[in-house]
């Protein structure tokens, strides 16, 4: 009897008052914070501009999560210095300084538990290593950029030689002595042999002019 009138009871909708607004084009960016505490709470970081019932219509209507209450705060972020026009020299003429733009943040209360799932292992999937690749790739010019600001007009001869450029070189240098083919490793489609030999057959007919 209980499960029955469970079932009645969420299929005659939400037990509050939702919002009449038609939204065709969102615009605003919710952000879930999971969280392993407490699987009756959640944390989302959202606009600005968002109130308490805008999150609460919003579980509702794209996740069909009810909640029961909403709490809400705003985090200010810390004062960093913005630096002004860069002179002849290089250097900035001044430094400002400057808050920005301050974060908001709603927790919350569950009427079903949730516990998000646990962070997967195996990352090679999202391929992982290229990011990380990158990312050191990109560290390591923005430490570059930083030591040329320190030292306008002052640039080093040559970058480090990393293993990515040694490797070049030795294949540049196998390529150039002959006797090995070019490969990258990629399997291509069968349809793009197709391309390849009509290639091959327009070259050979161009010579033969």
């Amino acid at each position: 009897m209980a499960t029955a009138a469970a079932k009645m009871a969420s299929q005659a909708g939400p037990t509050f008052r939702i919002g009449g607004k038609q939204v065709f084009l969102p615009t605003a960016l919710v952000t879930y914070l999971p969280s392993q505490r407490d699987p009756n709470f959640a944390r989302f970081q959202v606009p600005m501009t968002f109130n308490k019932l805008d999150l609460r219509d919003y579980l509702y209507h794209c996740y069909n999560v009810e909640v029961r209450s909403v709490r809400s705060f705003i985090q200010q972020s810390p004062i960093k210095d913005r630096e002004t026009d860069i002179g002849r020299n290089g250097r900035p003429m001044g430094v400002k300084k400057m808050r920005p733009q301050s974060k908001k943040f709603m927790i919350v209360e569950l009427v079903k538990p949730f516990m998000p799932p646990s962070a997967p292992q195996d990352l090679s999937p999202w391929e992982f290593e290229t990011f990380e690749a990158r990312q050191v790739e990109v560290d390591r010019m923005e430490e570059y950029t930083e030591a040329m600001q320190k030292k306008p007009g002052v640039s080093p001869l040559r970058l480090p030689v990393t293993s990515s450029r040694i490797l070049q070189a030795q294949q540049a240098q196998a390529l150039r002595k002959g006797g090995v083919d070019w490969d990258n490793q990629v399997k291509l489609d069968e349809r793009w042999r197709e391309v390849e030999i009509g290639w091959e057959q327009a070259h050979e007919k161009e010579k033969g002019q």
